[in-house]
């Protein structure tokens, strides 16, 4: 009765699994049908449109290509300084006094001697005629003493120091003399009066600062250098700069590299003189430019670059002569040549000069690498 019940059961079970074989034999043949008609039909549309790479030509742009070159190019390293004077002089008085006739204005310029202002010479005119008064004194006593000394009346001793007051009251009269010199205030050189610090009624203090003149012909840029690229300066070395007023670079000289006096600072005062034909003036920015070494770089004409939307590219010329457009990032520029740091690679190939007709597809004809 058992084994009965077992072979039902197994019978069953294996009609139940023959009918779902074929089932699934049959979704496979309808699988494999729909994919040959849709094969079928795709094939169908293929042959019925031509093939677009094979049949259409691109349309032509005349012009020429240039070829990305691998050069050596300089190495900077850039800071910024100011332009000062090597020659500036404070100008003050030797006397104390009111200023008189100082006419001179900021940014006059002034040649060596010229009448700058004047002391009032009332004071040294007072200890002029005192001091005189006093020499005449003492000439008198020395006569009269010297009269003495003859008829024996007086020592040799008493003579000399009655001489020597006299000695003494002529050094007076002398230096009240050339105090009274001084009241003249002159030009101690041919510049420029770039401060005014007092004016006329002021009260002068020996000492004390009243004009200050510079000298625009000599002329110095003066920057700070932190101590990692200190020790590839040396004085004599030339460098680079350029001023918001010229396009064109000025080349300097490595005059002084000076310890900064702040110890925490980490930094050197360098001083770098100019070339008389420099059109600078005191005051004005310089972009510096040191030379620190040597390194390969892919340089493209500047004529080649395309600005779009605040981006840089290039139109490659590939193989067949299409153009294809490509995104690159610049670098130095050096005159009409340009560094390209990113995006292509020597040897490439790209349209030398770009118009606004130009655009991805075209064909270059006539083309001349340069």
């Amino acid at each position: 009765m058992i084994n009965d019940s077992l072979t039902l059961n197994m019978k069953h079970m294996t009609r139940t699994i023959n009918a779902d074989g074929f089932l699934s034999h049959c979704t496979k043949i309808l699988h494999s049908i729909m994919g040959i008609s849709v094969a079928m039909l795709l094939f169908g549309c293929q042959a019925n449109e031509p093939a677009l790479s094979e049949t259409t030509t691109p349309a032509t742009v005349a012009g020429s290509a240039t070829t990305v070159v691998e050069r050596t190019i300089p190495v900077w390293f850039q800071t910024g300084g100011v332009v000062t004077t090597d020659h500036r002089v404070t100008v003050s008085s030797r006397l104390s006094g009111y200023i008189r006739k100082l006419n001179i204005h900021e940014g006059q310029s002034v040649h060596k001697d010229d009448l700058l202002f004047r002391i009032d010479p009332v004071d040294v005119k007072q200890v002029l005629a005192q001091a005189q008064a006093d020499a005449g004194n003492a000439l008198a006593d020395k006569r009269r003493f010297g009269a003495l000394l003859i008829a024996q009346a007086v020592t040799q001793q008493q003579y000399d120091t009655v001489a020597l007051r006299y000695t003494v009251a002529q050094s007076r009269v002398k230096q009240a003399r050339n105090q009274l010199h001084y009241t003249d205030v002159r030009a101690p050189l041919d510049g420029v009066v770039v401060s005014k610090l007092l004016h006329n009624g002021d009260l002068a203090s020996p000492g004390q600062a009243v004009l200050v003149v510079e000298n625009p012909r000599q002329l110095l840029v003066e920057t700070h250098v932190a101590e990692s690229h200190i020790t590839r300066l040396h004085e004599g070395d030339s460098a680079q700069l350029q001023f918001a007023a010229s396009d064109l670079p000025v080349k300097a000289t490595i005059d002084h590299i000076i310890e900064d006096n702040r110890p925490t600072s980490h930094q050197f005062v360098v001083k770098l003189s100019l070339p008389d034909h420099a059109n600078v003036r005191p005051g004005m920015f310089a972009h510096i430019r040191f030379h620190q070494g040597e390194r390969q770089a892919l340089m493209i004409p500047r004529s080649a670059v395309v600005y779009r939307n605040g981006l840089t590219g290039v139109y490659v010329v590939d193989a067949h002569a299409l153009l294809h457009y490509r995104l690159i990032r610049l670098g130095e520029v050096y005159g009409e040549q340009v560094e390209a740091s990113t995006g292509l690679a020597a040897g490439e190939h790209l349209m030398s000069a770009i118009t606004p007709e130009l655009h991805s597809g075209l064909r270059l004809v006539e083309s001349n690498h340069e």
